[in-house]
């Protein structure tokens, strides 16, 4: 259950991605994601959960995008 640290360097960020899970049309909750590029394999990093509603995931990864801005890496 519990990890060791891990260092994650920004100019390994390749995007941000929210996985919505469904069950017959209705949300049942989504986590919004760093994606990184170590060594050739892509982590996924947790950083927000929501319940019922991909919005709370959603509008954290667009703060976090504004905050980061990986447009200009």
């Amino acid at each position: 259950m519990l990890n060791g640290e891990v260092v994650y360097r920004f100019d390994e960020f390749v995007q941000f991605y929210v996985l919505v899970g469904k069950y017959l049309f209705i949300t049942m909750d989504s986590t919004g994601f760093f994606i990184f590029n170590q060594n050739g394999k892509e982590k996924r990093v947790p950083i927000v959960v929501g319940m019922f509603s991909s919005r709370k995931a959603q509008n954290a990864i667009n703060e976090v995008s504004e905050i980061m801005n990986p447009e200009e890496k």
